[in-house]
This record gives structure tokens, C-alpha cells and sequence, in this order.
């Protein structure tokens, strides 16, 4: 699995779990989660940011969590999809 810092514009000396970007794009994610959870506007904008395989905003969270991105994906969309079942 290529890093972000293979090709990444991140800041590897940026302390990962404290540091800005990193909580920048985290709650981006989290909105986006939230996004489709509740069907509010702009779902599209958030199933691009979720389920784009070549997001490196996504891709980022994911390492510094040390999560695989498409592992982390599949469990949102089952998570959805509970959501949207129950």
C-alpha cells in the first residue's frame, strides 16, 4: 500500500493525530459520513469524497489511523446501509 508520503502534498512532520491537516480532513470525513446519514444536502459531493478510491484527503486519514482506505469504506457503506434498512 503506497503512504502519502510516497506522493503526497502533507506534511509528514506534521504530528498526525494533534496536527491541522490531519484534523482538517478528519472532520471533513466525518461530515461527509454525516452527510449521508441524515440525507442532507450535497450527498453527491459526499459519496465522491467517501467512495473516490484515488482520494488522497481520504487516503490520508485512513493511514494516520493506520486503517486500509478500502476497508474503511466498505464498513461505511454497510454502516449506510443499516441506516438505511433500520
Amino acid at each position: 500500500m503506497e503512504t502519502p508520503g510516497d506522493h503526497s502534498p502533507f506534511p509528514m512532520n506534521d504530528n498526525h493525530e494533534t496536527g491541522g491537516v490531519y484534523r482538517l480532513w478528519l472532520a471533513v470525513m466525518t461530515d461527509a459520513v454525516e452527510t449521508l446519514q441524515d440525507g442532507r444536502f450535497w450527498t453527491k459531493g459526499a459519496e465522491e469524497f467517501l467512495f473516490d478510491p484515488e482520494n488522497q484527503f481520504f487516503n490520508y486519514v485512513c493511514h494516520v489511523l493506520e486503517q486500509d482506505p478500502d476497508a474503511i469504506r466498505e464498513r461505511i457503506k454497510a454502516g449506510l446501509q443499516m441506516s438505511i434498512a433500520g
